[in-house]
């Protein structure tokens, strides 16, 4: 054990082992060192750093000493947790699933009031041209919604009483990676929660509404509701031209229908007793759809 020991801290630890900032990974080596060193000994070196001599003792003792109004705070040791803190919030943010993705685009405006997403219409069909005439004019407008953004946050606060307890593993990994989480989910539950409140748009109608072609409540998920709604897509239609049929798909549905979805979607042959017939090639797989 004590031989596997000596090797273990004798290889260089990598943050990235293709890196060639070498100063960055001599700190994330000589950081390595101290990764097992428990709280009360991180808080009694972070001082030292600062010039205040901690006091002999365990952690109680510790704890008091932090406690007394009359010792300097320490930037260092403030440093070490927002340091830590913030990395691990960071990892955890990215490593989060975020399915709104896939049909949503990013966009910065410039403050917290009413900001308007504008859009040009579709331009207007061609006419016929008679013999000896004049070209009409191409007609098309401008459409704009109105939203407004805000912001999120939250604390995680961590005292002394903490620090003599020795739960460093709160803020080492739970709190950081559940605040990290938290902060990734923000956008996708803001994206679901706005299509199923199904607001009303620019025309004082909803959303997903009949009037709009892409609502209906009467089909269940199934490959023929699929052809619905897909026909239903690409024929939508605005100043007479069809709106687009070259962007992709995206299925989206719960939990409890996401693996009938994705057998629908990329099963080789068709399921269904319909008219078509079980084993009939499931066209669904040369479609752009995205679960």
């Amino acid at each position: 054990m004590a031989d596997a020991i000596s090797l273990r801290d004798g290889v260089p630890y990598r943050v990235n082992p293709g890196s060639r900032n070498d100063e960055l990974e001599r700190s994330a080596e000589n950081a390595n060192r101290f990764a097992d060193m428990p709280m009360v000994d991180v808080v009694r070196e972070a001082l030292r750093l600062d010039g205040i001599e901690p006091p002999r003792g365990g952690a109680a003792a510790l704890g008091a000493f932090l406690r007394r109004s009359a010792v300097p705070s320490s930037s260092t040791l403030n440093g070490i947790f927002t340091q830590s803190f913030s990395a691990e919030l960071l990892m955890a943010y990215e490593s989060t699933d975020d399915t709104s993705v896939a049909f949503t685009v990013e966009k910065d405006v410039p403050n917290y009031r009413t900001n308007e997403r504008h859009r040009m219409t579709k331009g207007q069909a061609m006419k016929r041209h008679a013999r000896g005439g004049t070209a009409e004019n191409f007609s098309y407008a401008d459409a704009s919604e109105t939203y407004k953004i805000h912001a999120y946050s939250g604390m995680f606060t961590f005292d002394e009483q903490d620090m003599v307890d020795d739960t460093f593993g709160a803020v080492n990994d739970h709190a950081p990676n559940e605040m990290g989480e938290a902060a990734r989910e923000i956008r996708p539950d803001l994206v679901y929660g706005i299509m199923l409140s199904n607001p009303a748009m620019r025309d004082a109608v909803a959303l997903f509404h009949a009037s709009h072609g892409n609502y209906s409540n009467s089909l269940a998920l199934s490959p023929a509701a699929l052809e619905t709604a897909l026909t239903a897509f690409n024929t939508q239609r605005e100043n007479g031209r069809n709106i687009s049929k070259s962007r992709g798909v995206v299925l989206v549905t719960s939990e409890k229908l996401a693996w009938l979805a994705e057998r629908i979607v990329t099963s080789e042959s068709r399921g269904d007793s319909t008219s078509d017939g079980v084993g009939v090639k499931n066209v669904f797989r040369n479609k752009r759809i995205s679960l």
